[in-house]
């Protein structure tokens, strides 16, 4: 019975630890929702004042011309919100159920997704892995980290050859899944490199609603995978985005499997 309540205070902790990082996940988003939509709601609200005053104490009729402007500007604003709504719905909802899945189907679909070029990915599987997650989320998270590697890449100069690679492999007595995504674009400045995973960060200069598909690589990966993410320059220009994902751990009544 010790032993037993032992465990079951340990598997309790671990819980409870778990849904803390949860919560403080959640409390960030909704900071960032918050954020970014109080920006456009404020441009709406000055918009709309704007075309009522004019309406309602101008003697003069209305020209097309200056209320066509005003009323397109709203109509932005209020598809960036739908967009942002969107973009955070990956992050809130989890569409599937945790299947199992087969490493190299799983790659297979990811860069059928991304738009690489597959001719430039070198792949290297060590292990025949078989776990259970969330399909289509961690699909939705690698192929945003090849899509990044792909941008690194193309911006090499011509003659250059551009590489991507990826490997997975386990660590930690099987308990853990690595699968690292590699390219030769170019290291990451370290001003930069910090807020590689931040919403809205983006070294673009016309981000068109860019900067949030690795910040929401990040937060699948952390809040509905269980795992991590990390970001790291290594020698010979080389970029790794490693995602390490628990495995191995019953679940559902199914336990993974390294064979």
């Amino acid at each position: 019975n010790e032993i037993s309540l032992q465990k079951n205070t340990v598997a309790l902790e671990e819980t409870i630890g778990e849904n803390e990082v949860k919560l403080q996940i959640m409390g960030e988003t909704l900071r960032t929702v918050a954020h970014q939509w109080r920006q456009p709601l404020n441009n709406i609200s000055l918009e709309a004042q704007d075309l009522l005053l004019t309406y309602q104490f101008s003697d003069e009729v209305v020209k097309k011309d200056e209320a066509v402007p005003i009323l397109e500007s709203m109509r932005d604003n209020i598809e960036g919100l739908s967009q942002i709504i969107s973009k955070f719905q990956l992050i809130t909802e989890i569409k599937s159920a945790k299947t199992e899945v087969k490493m190299p189907e799983l790659i297979t679909r990811v860069l059928s997704k991304s738009i690489i070029d597959k001719n430039i990915v070198t792949i290297d599987i060590k292990d025949t892995i078989y776990f259970r997650t969330y399909e289509n989320e961690l699909v939705t998270s690698l192929v945003s980290i090849f899509d990044n590697a792909y941008e690194a890449v193309a911006k090499l100069d011509e003659g250059v050859e551009k590489r991507v690679f990826l490997n997975t492999y386990v660590k930690n007595g099987n308990k853990n899944l690595y699968i690292e995504i590699s390219n030769n674009g170019g290291h990451i400045k370290d001003g930069i490199i910090q807020k590689i995973f931040d919403a809205y960060f983006s070294t673009k200069l016309a981000k068109n609603g860019l900067g949030l598909s690795l910040y929401i690589s990040k937060i699948i990966v952390e809040l509905h995978l269980n795992g991590k993410i990390e970001v790291e320059n290594k020698d010979d220009d080389i970029v790794t985005f490693t995602i390490i994902l628990p495995i191995g751990i019953k679940d559902d009544n199914n336990t993974s499997k390294i064979k």
